[in-house]
């Protein structure tokens, strides 16, 4: 990890400054997890700011992030599923993994370890019934969407908030979701 962020640091790519911290010439920001694990926990509609979150996310990590580094680094295919891997990592979403060749297909299994948002969760309230990893999945769904050009979603079906050993995730068109075996997941695209 060291590394990595040595060698974005000297490629200018990793910018650390009074009151700054920008990613590819991107402005970014440490927040606490909690901040998010307390939005979902105290919602008025749980399911209303899950939908919120997931949808921001999505479009923010497409528009804001994916595009620009496409453009800028002139990166597709294999490589930006690399960057996007790193950079996941890296900003510490957690540890993500899954099969390059399922994404550019436009369907994955996305495995998430040390989900911060979860374990938040966890320390905060204790286990919760249904998944809550929302920014986590948004992010996943948006940079997919990228890597294929085309418009994918993603549910999550295992949540380390619920007792899980891990995240885990599906990505695939909306459409395909409709066949999903465990129709109260689909919740999870709704709104």
């Amino acid at each position: 990890m060291f590394d990595l962020v040595k060698q974005l640091m000297i490629a200018r790519e990793l910018e650390f400054g009074e009151g700054k911290i920008a990613f590819f010439s991107q402005r970014m920001q440490l927040v606490d997890p909690a901040f998010f694990a307390y939005r979902l926990k105290h919602a008025d509609d749980f399911w209303k700011e899950a939908h919120l979150q997931y949808k921001s996310m999505k479009e923010a990590n497409m528009e804001a992030w994916f595009e620009p580094v496409k453009k800028i680094k002139e990166i597709k295919g294999d490589e930006l599923v690399k960057w996007a891997t790193r950079y996941h990592n890296l900003a510490g979403w957690g540890s993500v993994s899954f099969e390059a060749t399922q994404i550019k297909k436009g369907r994955a299994k996305v495995k998430i370890l040390n989900s911060p948002i979860a374990t938040a969760y966890i320390q905060m309230f204790g286990k919760t019934n249904h998944p809550i990893c929302h920014l986590n999945r948004g992010g996943i769904a948006g940079g997919a969407s990228t890597i294929i050009d085309g418009n994918l979603d993603a549910i999550e079906i295992k949540c380390l908030a619920q007792g899980h050993p891990h995240c885990e995730m599906i990505v695939r068109p909306k459409d395909e979701f409709r066949e999903f075996e465990d129709k109260s997941l689909l919740k999870q695209l709704e709104g």
